[in-house]
């Protein structure tokens, strides 16, 4: 946990992340350009493609030990999650979310 996240800001993060882990969710959220966006996505392995362990998953990637990372790490506030709907990567910033429910 970071300095500036609290209890309850790990809480969420916890609380959300197992809803992924179990099944598909609706998260709608505020995009970094201020624009609303709604996105279907999940963590649930069952539902994941096989290409989505490619090297382009964050918690799968490996740089090679002789290259530089050229990857910002990213905030512990935002989630990395698979959009069912693009079929890609994508991440929210947690405390964005303006309301989010599990659709199974």
């Amino acid at each position: 946990m970071s300095n500036t996240q609290t209890a309850t800001d790990q809480t969420f993060r916890t609380e959300i992340k197992d809803a992924l882990k179990g099944g598909i969710c609706t998260v709608v959220f505020t995009k970094s350009d201020g624009t609303e966006r709604e996105m279907r996505c999940t963590l649930k392995q069952e539902l994941l493609p096989k290409e989505a362990f490619k090297a382009t998953e964050p918690s799968q990637a490996q740089p090679p030990a002789t290259a530089p990372t050229q990857r910002k790490p990213k905030p512990d506030s935002n989630l990395s999650v698979w959009d069912l709907d693009k079929k890609a990567w994508r991440s929210f910033n947690l405390p964005t979310v303006i309301k989010w429910k599990r659709e199974y």
